[in-house]
């Protein structure tokens, strides 16, 4: 009987040893080459397809383009902003001189706009109206 054997009998390990075989490198090998072959494959019939998707679409906006005039139209409503930053500071500018200026909010009316300033300035000399209460509310609704 061989000590291996024997030291497994009496309930003790056996002694550390080495892989008796190497590993087999021909199917790791295999796998590689074959992985590369695949990777190889689509990058070529990526760019067989690009190719052919670009002469498709060279082809389509030339027809385009002879049948369409030489002025360019406008895409329907509703339209990107071209620049929208330069469009809100626009806005804003606008909307601050309409703050600070007078000028006519219904002139057959008789109803003007006046500056803010002058508009907070109005409310603290004269205050706020009153609030008309419940039961002139019903003596307007009823004249």
């Amino acid at each position: 009987m061989d000590e291996g054997s024997r030291s497994q009998k009496d309930g003790m390990h056996p002694e550390p040893g080495h892989e008796l075989r190497d590993v087999r490198s021909r199917p790791i090998v295999g796998f590689c080459l074959g992985l590369l072959l695949l990777v190889a494959l689509s990058l070529w019939l990526t760019r067989v397809l690009f190719n052919y998707f670009a002469v498709r679409e060279s082809n389509a906006s030339s027809s385009l383009r002879s049948q369409v005039s030489g002025k360019p139209q406008l895409p329907p409503e509703p339209r990107l902003q071209v620049m929208p930053v330069q469009d809100r500071r626009q806005i804003a500018t606008s909307e601050e001189n309409m703050l600070h200026s007078y000028g006519w909010v219904n002139q057959s009316s008789g109803i003007v706009r006046i500056p803010i300033d002058k508009a907070m300035q109005l409310i603290v000399e004269r205050g706020l109206p009153a609030a008309p209460n419940s039961e002139e509310k019903a003596v307007r609704r009823s004249k």
